[in-house]
């Protein structure tokens, strides 16, 4: 059953919300259970207990806390419950952003302006269902996808690490047909790693990823789903070699060597920046050696 939340502190504003959730449910057959909080302060208390709410429908103007402060406490703490702000004035939008809002809803709310929310919404959480079935042991474990961080393959295992790491004897190969990166938030970066040297050299990155499947990648490989911009950092070295940079690149290690032959976990070749291309590396020290060609038109930033 889906737990939907309405916190606003006008009793009679969150009762007028709750029938059209209603009506719109009288369509859509899910099975609901919707409650009201009448401040801030007690949903939070009681989410504290029990964090199973899938969407928040949260009043901004409220008396102490605030819709937008909730909300900024609910993200630090991790939450991942869809959010959809209701207020009557445009002020909050882009604070909105700042919490990843599903929506923004301004007043007078209609049930022609909820029912496409409340249809994306479930559409979320219905992604959120899915999930890889691994065979480890005597047992079938069931990882639903919006758990699995990233994948680790060395050889012939695959380590799915989700809030629970498992360690399986298969190719990924034989995933390929069952797993889809599914993120359910716009916005995100997918990284893909390199498995040998522990993320230390970045094969491909992708921005703005919702959906994503991956094929076509060396066996020995991780794949990192993080916020929009994150990079993700390892206290080790890192290498970039035999390779054509072009579009947004990002990367991070403690050294970071560039050249034909700076590692021998990759093939050797050049690494060139193509024109156009932008290229951002975070390190303690960055070495270029022979075989790096930056090519006019190129942006690499070394921050230090």
């Amino acid at each position: 059953m889906y737990r939907f939340a309405i916190c606003d502190d006008v009793a009679a504003d969150a009762d007028y919300i709750k029938s059209l959730i209603l009506e719109w449910n009288r369509e859509a057959g899910q099975p609901l259970r919707i409650e009201s909080y009448p401040s801030a302060e007690a949903f939070l208390f009681a989410y504290e207990d029990d964090d199973s709410v899938d969407v928040l429908f949260l009043d901004i103007e409220m008396k102490e806390m605030s819709g937008v402060e909730l909300a900024g406490r609910l993200r630090e703490m991790g939450a991942g419950l869809q959010i959809v702000f209701i207020t009557g004035y445009m002020d909050y939008i882009g604070q909105g952003y700042d919490v990843e809002a599903l929506h923004y809803l301004l007043k007078p709310v209609t049930g022609e302006k909820l029912r496409p929310v409340l249809d994306r919404a479930m559409k979320r959480l219905a992604a959120r269902e899915n999930a890889l079935l691994l065979n480890c042991g005597s047992a079938t474990t069931r990882v639903p996808l919006h758990e699995i961080r990233y994948l680790e393959v060395l050889r012939n295992y695959v380590t799915v690490h989700a809030d629970e790491e498992y360690t399986v004897k298969r190719t990924l190969k034989e995933l390929e047909g069952e797993l889809r990166i599914e993120t359910g938030i716009d916005g995100c970066r997918v990284c893909v790693m390199s498995a040998w040297d522990q993320g230390e050299s970045y094969y491909r990155v992708w921005d703005d990823v919702r959906n994503l499947s991956v094929t076509d990648f060396p066996s020995n490989f991780s794949i990192c789903v993080t916020k929009r911009n994150h990079v993700p950092y390892y206290e080790v070295r890192g290498y970039i070699q035999g390779e054509t940079l072009t579009g947004t690149t990002e990367m991070a290690g403690g050294t970071v060597k560039i050249g034909s032959e700076v590692t021998p976990l990759k093939g050797n070749g050049p690494v060139i920046f193509e024109k156009g291309s932008v290229t951002k590396i975070k390190a303690g020290t960055t070495i270029m050696e022979s075989g790096t060609e930056i090519r006019q038109g190129a942006e690499v930033t070394i921050v230090n």
